[in-house]
């Protein structure tokens, strides 16, 4: 099986839909995404106070701001709602 380097520089070097279908079934993408949380955790819990501090903000924008951006585009008045409630705690 390749290691998940090689297979993204297979992926990158000419994307097209059957390199897209192949790494979407692929387990090595599981393994990636597992990888990724783990890695979030660590900056969330064990990295220290700075690191929480950024990961808050970047969950903040994401959740916040994204969301009102979002409820703008698509005129959802109730997601607007919701995303002003999520910022009032």
């Amino acid at each position: 099986m390749k290691s998940l380097s090689v297979h993204v520089k297979d992926v990158t070097s000419g994307l097209n839909q059957q390199k897209f279908d192949d790494l979407l079934e692929s387990p090595l993408l599981d393994e990636a995404i597992a990888l990724w949380r783990d890695f979030l955790d660590h900056l969330r819990n064990s990295n220290g106070q700075l690191s929480a501090f950024w990961m808050s903000y970047n969950d903040m924008v994401e959740d916040v701001l994204l969301g009102l951006l979002r409820a703008s585009h698509e005129g959802d008045w109730y997601l607007h709602l919701h995303t002003i409630r999520t910022m009032i705690p």
